[in-house]
């Protein structure tokens, strides 16, 4: 008898059901519990991370909007950072303090960003049964603005053949090659100094054709600018008619050229012919007139574009000095000169804002972006000067360099010179062309070794001929070429290669 009751609890199965649903039951509950205190614990996260969200943004805007520069403007931009991330924290319904939040303000002239952390716990209702009583956690959150410096030089043909005129496929008459470029040119200034572009972007405008002239005030800089008077053995200014600049070969080598530099300066004489399209020739000078000296440094969209629209067509096509005199005004070589110009302010001959003292930057300096953007319509041309013997003579007889000038300014005329007998002397080829594209592609290549962006544009040139070869090898890259395979440029669509690259540049400050 007792066998059979201890078989049969033994077999007895009831009661196992009601055992496995309890523990099931106590599983969940204790289960869900926990799911509880982790759901407590992720709201808590999730609030405490949007009062740091919201305050970094808030602070990084506020930082951005300060335009600290200086030393003292930057550390009170920082404690207004500080300020602002926890006044969202508190307003927030949190203890800064009680969360430990840290913030960490890192804010120069062109970036701004804030990075803040904050720790925070909380009470468990059903995980202290295993030991647990609170969970704990952090938030972290960072925002940052960061605007590159820009610096651009813009080198432009203004060449006599840059006065062509121009017709559509339908033979409505657009303007000439020198209208349009202005145009885009123009176009082109008004998107890169958009906004609070300014305040952050220089642009250098380079006008070229047989020569690039400076300013006298440019030229001014430049101490060893000048020749040497045969009679005294001074060096000095040789005239005060124009302000062009002999370079050596070694000279495109490098992009440096600063202001101690011992250059000869360009004689003074014209030519006949030097226009382009259906104009009558006339006289031009060799060395352009002031309507194409070039801009320093401006961030002023009117004047830039005032300037354009004086550009007239004259001359021949010397690109690798336009292209020089391009990256020496990016390269901090030059430095010394801008300073000098922005000082001049306070005088009333303000060549160049005091914004811009202290550029160009360094090459390695990783707030600034350097673009170079070169556009021409024809290949490199003969570079012509006065035969030597010629010019040494008349600096030997001549009491003073200025008469010198006066003579050649008066004996020349109809492609060649004359002296002061009214015999033609012949002019003489100072760098032939190919020996200007040499020169070119190697102060294209000294500017890329220096992390300039290099953009050209062909105009109207033929595919695969020499000027197309040039450009395109200058180029920092084959999609930087507008005038290939990638961009056919022509004299009409020549805004659009501007507005591709202004949308190049956009990307790559963003990018940066």
């Amino acid at each position: 008898m007792k066998y059979n009751l201890f078989s049969d609890f033994r077999n007895d199965e009831s009661g196992g059901i009601l055992a496995f649903t309890l523990v099931m039951f106590l599983t969940m509950v204790v289960g869900g519990g926990m799911a509880i205190d982790f759901i407590n614990h992720e709201m808590r996260r999730e609030a405490v991370q949007d009062a740091l969200d919201r305050g970094v943004l808030a602070a990084t805007a506020s930082a951005k909007a300060a335009g600290a520069i200086t030393p003292a403007q930057i550390a009170a931009a920082k404690t207004a950072a500080i300020s602002k991330v926890l006044s969202y924290v508190t307003v927030s319904g949190f203890d800064p303090v009680a969360l430990g939040v840290v913030v960490k303000p890192q804010i120069t002239a062109n970036s701004q960003r804030i990075d803040v952390s904050a720790n925070f716990s909380v009470d468990t209702y059903f995980l202290r049964l295993s030991g647990i009583k609170t969970l704990k956690g952090q938030a972290v959150a960072a925002a940052s603005v960061k605007q590159s410096n820009i610096e651009m030089s813009l080198v432009f043909d203004v060449s006599g053949s840059m006065d062509f005129d121009v017709y559509d496929s339908k033979g409505n008459y657009l303007g000439r090659r020198i209208d349009l470029l202005q145009n885009a040119a123009k176009d082109f200034t008004d998107i890169m100094l958009s906004g609070d572009a300014p305040t952050y972007t220089s642009i250098s405008v380079v006008p070229f054709s047989g020569q690039v002239a400076l300013s006298p005030s440019l030229a001014s800089e430049y101490s060893n600018f000048g020749s040497v008077d045969l009679n005294t053995g001074g060096f000095g200014p040789w005239h005060d008619y124009s302000n062009c600049m002999m370079f050596n070969p070694d000279d495109y080598k490098t992009t440096a050229f600063g202001p101690l530099e011992s250059r000869q300066q360009y004689e003074h004489f014209k030519l006949f012919g030097g226009r382009g399209g259906n104009r009558s020739p006339e006289l031009v000078t060799w060395c352009p007139d002031s309507s194409a000296q070039i801009m320093p440094l401006s961030n002023n969209a009117s004047d830039i574009k005032a300037m354009l629209d004086g550009l007239t067509p004259q001359g021949a096509t010397n690109t690798w000095t336009g292209i020089k005199w391009g990256t020496a005004l990016l390269d901090p070589s030059t430095q010394p000169i801008i300073n000098d110009l922005t000082s001049k302010c306070s005088t009333g001959v303000c060549e160049v804002d005091p914004a811009f003292r202290n550029r160009p930057s360094a090459f390695a300096d990783p707030e600034t972006l350097k673009f170079l953007v070169v556009m021409t319509d024809g290949q490199n041309t003969s570079e012509l000067t006065i035969p030597g013997q010629t010019y040494n003579a008349y600096k030997t007889n001549m009491a003073y360099t200025q008469q010198n000038a006066n003579y050649w300014n008066k004996y020349n005329a109809g492609g060649v010179l004359y002296d002061s007998n009214g015999v033609a002397l012949p002019s003489v080829e100072r760098t032939t062309g190919s020996e200007g594209d040499s020169r070119m592609q190697d102060i294209c290549t000294a500017a890329k070794n220096q992390g300039i962006v290099i953009f050209t544009i062909g105009v109207d040139i033929a595919k695969n001929s020499n000027a197309y070869d040039q450009m395109r090898n200058c180029a920092s890259n084959t999609g930087n070429f507008y005038g290939g395979n990638f961009y056919s440029v022509s004299s009409a669509n020549m805004a659009d290669a501007f507005a591709g690259i202004s949308n190049t540049i956009q990307k790559l400050r963003l990018i940066n």
